[in-house]
């Protein structure tokens, strides 16, 4: 077999791989910045009212801030325009837009999946969102009436070979 041939190709933006009781649909991050250093000053500057969320934090749409680490969050839909690298105010930003892709997971069997890649208590919550999801780290919060799980971009074909196999399992 040649390992550079794909049995799978990544979902696209805005497409829905249905699981029967679940649904996964990848959404694309309009604007996000990955702040390092002092999260307190970075949301100051940044996005002061945005609110910071953990694991199974509640989100939607509007500018929020999820929590990866004790000094490391990801500003989604950040409110105001920072440039990229060091702020005297003790904190680092890198342009993230493209780092992050979003899967929202849906459906009567959403936990269903998600039980699938981690074994993370969802009714326990969390400062940070990061988790292990099928072998790989990933930020987990509530997405309206589910749940979205945000993977580094390179891994959506693995993601999505992954939600398949479940499928076929199913």
């Amino acid at each position: 077999m040649d390992e550079r041939v794909w049995t799978d190709r990544p979902i696209a933006v805005r497409e829905v791989l249905d699981l029967g009781a679940a649904q996964i649909t990848r959404c694309a991050i309009e604007s996000a910045v990955l702040v390092s250093g002092n999260l307190d000053a970075a949301r100051k500057a940044i996005s002061p009212d945005a609110p910071v969320v953990g694991l199974i934090g509640q989100t939607d749409d509007a500018p929020h801030i999820i929590q990866i680490a004790r000094d490391r969050a990801l500003f989604i839909a950040p409110v105001k325009k920072v440039k990229p690298g060091w702020n005297a105010k003790g904190f680092a930003v890198s342009e993230a837009s493209n780092l992050y892709t979003s899967l929202d997971i849906t459906g009567l069997g959403a936990r269903m999946v998600l039980a699938q890649g981690t074994g993370v208590d969802l009714d326990t919550p969390s400062r940070s969102a990061a988790v292990m999801f099928g072998g790989h780290i990933a930020l987990l919060v509530r997405y309206r009436e589910g749940y979205r799980l945000l993977v580094e971009t390179f891994w959506v074909t693995y993601y999505t070979s992954f939600f398949k196999r479940l499928n076929a399992e199913a």
